[in-house]
């Protein structure tokens, strides 16, 4: 039997939205975001997604942030932070089953970017059963939001995700599945009284 592939069909395109808000400090002034792999990931293959910030229009004094993951597709290996910002700001995360808390980066003279955060690397160990598979969120762990470097006060960060087409249910594996219901709608109906 062959391995099914799970192609990522719109790994272009994320490359492409990625370029244009590296480019446009605008379209995405306070962001933590994803650039996943050009190559297609199928189920046993290892895969790296690079984490990116970019406060251009809003210079942080720093935060933390924390990934959701989806732990019955995929496999959490590493998290590997990029030397950014000042290092007294940075924070590995504390590791949990789908769940990587208060990641955090900084610096006193106020972080811009854009910048890779770091990397995170994954193994693809089942079809996904969800479209989304990987989500930054804002944080509540002791790494804090993000803060203005200008006002200090809390910035409206936008988060980003990954995500790869679900498994679709294959035809020969579908026509059991349709022939089933016909039979229990054909076996209600039977037991149905006659009218009359």
């Amino acid at each position: 039997m062959h391995k099914k592939t799970t192609t990522v069909a719109c790994a272009l395109l994320v490359k492409c939205a990625a370029a244009y808000l590296l480019c446009s400090g605008a379209a995405h002034a306070f962001g933590i975001f994803i650039v996943a792999p050009s190559t297609p990931i199928s189920v046993g293959s290892e895969f790296d997604l690079q984490v990116w910030a970019d406060f251009s229009q809003d210079p942080t004094l720093g935060g933390g942030f924390d990934i959701v993951y989806d732990d019955d597709a995929l496999d959490f290996l590493s998290w590997t932070p990029e030397p950014i910002g000042d290092p007294a700001f940075s924070r590995l995360p504390d590791v949990f089953p789908g769940f990587l808390e208060g990641i955090a980066f900084g610096d006193f003279n106020g972080f811009t970017g854009p910048a890779q955060v770091g990397t995170l690397r994954f193994e693809l160990v089942a079809p996904p059963m969800q479209s989304l598979l990987v989500e930054l969120q804002e944080t509540n762990s002791i790494a804090g939001p993000f803060l203005s470097v200008d006002t200090f006060t809390p910035q409206d960060v936008n988060y980003g995700g990954f995500g790869l087409p679900p498994a679709a249910i294959p035809v020969p594996a579908g026509l059991p599945l349709l022939y089933s219901a016909i039979g229990l709608l054909a076996a209600l109906r039977l037991r149905q009284p006659a009218a009359g």
